[in-house]
């Protein structure tokens, strides 16, 4: 192989890398989430809202592609989503915008941790860490929502994307640290407290709790 036909193959290779995490880029835009964890580790979640293609967003808001090859892509990637049988709505609007219905439900400290909506897209996870900082004995279970960068949260504001919404998570264990708008008793389930996060915009801080089951 010459030393120009590897640069290429090494071009291309990066080339379809970063392609291929650029198509897979998601980002909520309206949405409420609803986390339950018991104090034995048991959760549900459940993702209601809308996601939008930013790839595909962006191809549209600069006329790169035709109608035909907007449907195209939107077959794609509603097959992409639908992989996830958590996913029991995806349905496209317009824009690169699609509505999703999202839920999950399981044991945390069997499967040690869980993400709206995989590893590489990580809107929403709950993770059970055995080893932690907060805790020497004692595991922990931290929710957290994925973080952005001042300036990609710029660069997606710039493409005149926002993002709004609500998370709330409801829990019955002792809550070590959290920065919730809110902390009241849950409605109808004594014994249970409910925080609620209200992300007014992009640059809204990122829900964070930790809780000690057991």
């Amino acid at each position: 192989m010459t030393m120009i036909s590897a640069r290429r193959l090494a071009a291309a290779a990066g080339f379809l890398a970063a392609a291929a995490l650029l198509a897979a880029c998601y980002l909520p835009v309206r949405f409420d989430a609803e986390i339950e964890v018991d104090r034995s580790g048991f959760y549900s979640m459940i993702f209601d809202g809308y996601i939008v293609s930013v790839p595909l967003r962006q191809d549209l808001a600069q006329k790169k592609i035709s109608p035909a090859e907007e449907k195209e892509k939107v077959a794609v990637l509603t097959r992409d989503l639908a992989r996830d049988k958590a996913f029991t709505e995806v349905a496209y609007q317009k824009q690169g915008i699609f509505k999703v219905h999202w839920a999950r439900k399981d044991d945390l400290m069997r499967v040690g941790m869980v993400t709206f909506f995989r590893r590489n897209e990580a809107i929403l996870t709950l993770k059970y860490l055995k080893d932690n900082k907060y805790l020497k004995n004692q595991g922990v279970i931290i929710m957290a929502a994925g973080d952005m960068s001042r300036t990609v949260r710029q660069q997606i504001a710039d493409a005149g994307l926002n993002m709004t919404g609500e998370v709330r998570l409801i829990t019955d264990a002792k809550v070590l640290e959290h920065n919730a708008t809110e902390v009241k008793d849950a409605a109808g389930r004594p014994g249970r407290k409910l925080y609620v996060w209200r992300l007014a915009d992009l640059n809204a801080p990122t829900p964070h709790l930790v809780l000690v089951p057991g």
